[in-house]
Order: C-alpha cells, then sequence, then structure tokens
C-alpha cells in the first residue's frame, strides 16, 4: 500500500500529480470551516482570501467529506512530501486518522485507510473567523496568483455535493456559498452604475502616490514636466506594453489637456486616476480568468492595473540600473518571492546570483574548476531530477523557471565538463523558455534575470532563429536598461558572435569534438582560428570588469574563452 493523503478543499477537484486511486469518503471528529487567511494562492497582502481549513471538533461524530488519494511511496518521497509540507505546514498541526470509505463506485479497500489531516490551529494569525456575510465579502473580492477565490469556493462546494450521499451535508460550505453568490449578483449591479466622480478613499489615494512616484522614475531632469521621449520610455521600457509608436503618441495627446507638448504631474495622475476606475472591472475579470499569466497588455490601464497588483514583486522602475543595483534588486524580489518560490527553486537562485559582482562574473563567465567542482558537490542530485522531469512542476512562476533553466543549461555544463552530457538540458530548457515567455513570464523578471531567460539559454541552441531572437531581445529589452559601461556588457559581444557563428556554420563548430562529430574544411579553419588566440583564462576584477592580455581583433580573448568554453 502507498500513502493516503486527505483532500479537504482544492484538492477534491484539482490535483497536478499522480494518484494510484482515488476514493471518496470522511473522517470523523472534525469539521471544516472557510476562515483560513491566504495571501499566496488564492489573496495578495491587504487583501487576504479565505479557504478551507480543518479542525478538531467537540462532537465525536461530526464528518467532514472529501476524497483520499493513494500516492506511490517513492513518489511520495521524491516530490510530495516537501512539496506538501511546505504548501501546508505554515500554521498548522498533523493528526493521523482514519478515512472511512464510502464510494460505490471505487474497489473497496481491504486494509484500514490512515490519512494525515494538516489541521488548522486557531491561535495562528492565519485564523480568521468571521460571520457568514463577513467571509462572503472576502471571498468575492479576493484574487491570488492560483484565481479567484469565488472560483475556489464554488468549485470545493460543487464537488462537495457531488459526492454527499443523501442525508448528508456541509450547513457552513454551502450557507457561504449562497451567500457569496448574493453578494457578487449585487456588486455585478453596483458596477453597471455611472460615477462621474473619482472617490479617493485609502484604495486611490495609494493609486495616487504609484502613479507619482511612477512620473518621478520617469521625469529624468525633475522638472515636473513629462515629455514625449519620456512617455515612450515609460510605455517601452517599464510597462513593456506592446503597442506602436502612434498610439502611444495617440495616448500623450489625450493625456495633455493643455497641448503644450508636456505632461504636468497633475495632467498624468488626474488622467490616469480617472481611467483605472474605468477600466478596473474590466482587468478583474482578464486577472480572474489569467492571474499573473496576463500577457496581452496592449493599454496603459491594463499595464498600470497590473503592476499595482503585482507591485513589490516586479522589477524596481529605474530605466537603468548597474550591475551592482541588478545584483541587489534580485535578492530583495527573490526575497519578495520567497512563499511563491520552491524551496529548492530559492536555494539555486540564492547560489546563483551572488552579492559581490566579482563573484558573480566568476561563477556566470569564467570557466572555473573550483566552481564546477562546487556545483557538482551541491547540485548533482537536483540536475539529475531536473533532466529525469522530476521538476516539471517548477513551470508555475517566473521564479521556479528561472531556476529550472539555470539548472538544466549551467549546471549541466559545470557537473558534466567535456562530456556530450553536458549539453543534456539544453532541450528540455528550450521548451520551459518557450512556456515562460508564452505566460509572459520573462516580463516579470529583472535584466540581469532576462539575460538568463531567456537569452542565455536560447544562446545554448543550436538554431539560429533562437539566436536571432536573443539579440532582439538584447537590443530592445535589456541593453537600454543598462549603463553603458556595465559589465554585464560583455555578453552583448557573446551573444552576436554566436548568431554570425550560427548564421555560418548552422552549429557550433567547438562542440563537435566532445560530440563526436566530424568538422568540416571551413570550421576547422574556424577551429584553428581560434586556438590562435591562445588559451588565455577569462579573469575579471572585483568590479566584474575583463582583465584582457591581448588587443580586441574581433573574437577577442575574453569573448572567444567564453564561447568555447560556455557554450
Amino acid at each position: 500500500m502507498g500513502v493516503w493523503m486527505f483532500g479537504y478543499g482544492s484538492l477534491i477537484w484539482k490535483i497536478d500529480f499522480p494518484t494510484i486511486r482515488r476514493v471518496t469518503g470522511y473522517v470523523s471528529g472534525y469539521h471544516r470551516t472557510q476562515e483560513w487567511a491566504d495571501e499566496v494562492h488564492r489573496g495578495v497582502p491587504g487583501q487576504q482570501s479565505r479557504t478551507a481549513a480543518i479542525f478538531r471538533s467537540e462532537d465525536p461524530t461530526e464528518r467532514v467529506w472529501g476524497v483520499a488519494y493513494e500516492i506511490s511511496q517513492d513518489y511520495w518521497d521524491r516530490v510530495l512530501e516537501e512539496k506538501v509540507g511546505y504548501r501546508e505546514r505554515g500554521g498548522y498541526n498533523t493528526d493521523d486518522v482514519e478515512f472511512h470509505q464510502f464510494d460505490a463506485n471505487a474497489t473497496t479497500v481491504k486494509d484500514k485507510i490512515i490519512v494525515t489531516l494538516f489541521l488548522g490551529d486557531k491561535s495562528s494569525p492565519n485564523y480568521k473567523p468571521g460571520t457568514i456575510d463577513e467571509l462572503a465579502h472576502h471571498i468575492v473580492r479576493a484574487i491570488g496568483a492560483s484565481g479567484t477565490n469565488l472560483e475556489y469556493l464554488y468549485q470545493t462546494a460543487e464537488s462537495v455535493r457531488m459526492i454527499l450521499p443523501p442525508g448528508e451535508t456541509d450547513k457552513h460550505l454551502f450557507e457561504l456559498e449562497a451567500a457569496c453568490k448574493a453578494l457578487e449578483m449585487k456588486e455585478k449591479q453596483k458596477y453597471t452604475l455611472k460615477t462621474e466622480t473619482v472617490h479617493l478613499d485609502e484604495k486611490y489615494e495609494n493609486r495616487r502616490e504609484m502613479l507619482l512616484k511612477i512620473f518621478k522614475t520617469v521625469d529624468k531632469n525633475m522638472d515636473r514636466q513629462m515629455g514625449l521621449p519620456e512617455f515612450q520610455n515609460l510605455a517601452i521600457n517599464k510597462l513593456n506594453l506592446n503597442e506602436s509608436m502612434e498610439s502611444i503618441k495617440e495616448k500623450f495627446n489625450a493625456i495633455d489637456v493643455d497641448k503644450n507638448g508636456k505632461l504636468s504631474t497633475r495632467e498624468f495622475i488626474e488622467y490616469f486616476l480617472a481611467e483605472l476606475q474605468e477600466e478596473e472591472k474590466e482587468f478583474k475579470d482578464e486577472y480572474a480568468k489569467f492571474g499573473s499569466h496576463m500577457t496581452n497588455l496592449h493599454s496603459f490601464e491594463h499595464a498600470l492595473l497590473l503592476y499595482e497588483t503585482m507591485e513589490g514583486m516586479k522589477s524596481k522602475t529605474s530605466a537603468e540600473m548597474s550591475l551592482k543595483e541588478l545584483l541587489l534588486e534580485n535578492k530583495e524580489i527573490v526575497e519578495n518571492m520567497r512563499i511563491r518560490t520552491k524551496p529548492k527553486a530559492r536555494m539555486v537562485l540564492e547560489f546563483y546570483f551572488p552579492e559581490t559582482i566579482g563573484e558573480a562574473m566568476k561563477l556566470w563567465f569564467g570557466k572555473s574548476p573550483e566552481n564546477d567542482e562546487n556545483i557538482k558537490n551541491r547540485f548533482t542530485c537536483l540536475n539529475r531530477q531536473a533532466l529525469n522531469g522530476e521538476l516539471d512542476d517548477w513551470v508555475n512562476t517566473a521564479t521556479d523557471c528561472l531556476a529550472l533553466v539555470i539548472v538544466l543549461t549551467q549546471f549541466t555544463r559545470s557537473i558534466y565538463r567535456g562530456t556530450p552530457q553536458m549539453f543534456s538540458g539544453d532541450n528540455k530548457a528550450l521548451g520551459v523558455t518557450m512556456l515562460a515567455m508564452f505566460h509572459g513570464y520573462t516580463k516579470a523578471l529583472t535584466p540581469l534575470q532576462n539575460i538568463f531567460l531567456p537569452c542565455v539559454t536560447l544562446s545554448c541552441q543550436e538554431n539560429k532563429h533562437c539566436h536571432e531572437l536573443v539579440v532582439i531581445n538584447w537590443v530592445n529589452y535589456i541593453s537600454p536598461k543598462l549603463p553603458a559601461d556595465d559589465p554585464l556588457r560583455i555578453v552583448q559581444k557573446n551573444f552576436k558572435n554566436n548568431l554570425a557563428i550560427m548564421n555560418k556554420f548552422g552549429r557550433f563548430p567547438h562542440r563537435n569534438a566532445v560530440l563526436g562529430r566530424q568538422s568540416t574544411p571551413e570550421e576547422e579553419e574556424f577551429l584553428n582560428a581560434l586556438k590562435g588566440h591562445g588559451s588565455t583564462e577569462v579573469t575579471f576584477t572585483e568590479d566584474g570588469t575583463v582583465e584582457r592580455s591581448d588587443k580586441d581583433d574581433g573574437l577577442d580573448n575574453a569573448i572567444s574563452a567564453m564561447l568555447v568554453n560556455k557554450f
């Protein structure tokens, strides 16, 4: 017999793990309420959701109906135990209890089924008791990374209704469902009313502060006016809008009330305060469907509302940031995403994005036996899991995807240096990158993180179109956000060299020997030219700059060494 897990909330109707069998039934001596506050899955800080939790009951005959899943011991040990424990351990206790099968459609399990219950602790700050109406008000308005709180409640109620036998009910759940439906209808009716005045309650005061902050960031000369170039910079480099220059100019002219060719602070803030209120309902409907996967941002209003929703998790608004600032920003974002990032993925990111420039450049671009040995000792097991597909659930957030492609490309090269296996993660990494770009995850990452997802991952491919996409991303989205003398610009020549090689040969000739491929005469000539540069090591100073021993003659020593050793 495998391990049995009890689903009492979303696990009744939504699972993402393989099971041996599914059995409906109940546990006795407990009760379920929707009084557990959550700001990760179905809510956000400041607007927490209310989800299901189980508590011990004073009535030993009271039942909680749900679903028991049998999971193989091997999969539980390798994957699910840590995943479930991390998700549920905050504020929970556990009980191992008997699950009573009541499922006419399932084969009777002969042995006693023992399930582990994650019990809510009423002394925990996550426990937020309330009346049915109070809970309904939270649920109707809450939205998180996994979707709306309403979807969670309605799906749970309907799923419980489907498994209850005649004579059984869940009074709390069904009364709350009815209250939410009534309140939802009332809210929809309220949204049909047209108002001429923007009511600046606390929410809109915060929105005003957000708009002022954005305006100041773009207003480089601090004259409290925004010209068209600055407005275009806001649209393209900060909000990542998919709009043409012509439509951006039309929006600029619409905001410019006095038609002086400049936007004052007042014009900018008052215009968008009104527009954001007007567009908020449509945005919420889209966000309820797609969550942070929203990628079709064709309006300033939706981009600003998404920024408002995701504030604290996205990149800082400065258009140009040094590598030192980017490293600090990366650390801050990883910390802000701590709850949403899987523990092992966070471990990868904390290792791969060190705090100092010198350490970072040596780790990323310097060929070092010490680095390889360190990665091999720390991450070989994790790398094997990634290559075997056991970390495929790391594709649900931007930071998890970033960690996964680093494990698949960079760690694989360090662990299997000099063997064909060093390229064995590239194809899988390409699939992960395509998913990340489709879901818009790359827009939620910093310029520094974008170098690795998607650019470095695409650079690992022997496909010229991937390298064209790298150069497009670098030129349009990363390079404009870096100072002219930033050490990260070392990769610019690397990306362009890769594209030139791919256009010339259709593959990387320097991989031929490792992969057992026969080189063409042209490739032999190219490889001999590379050898002529010698085996000068790539070394970096503490500020991240490259120490060069010879003149730069096109494929210079530092770039050539990176090209041969890293890609």
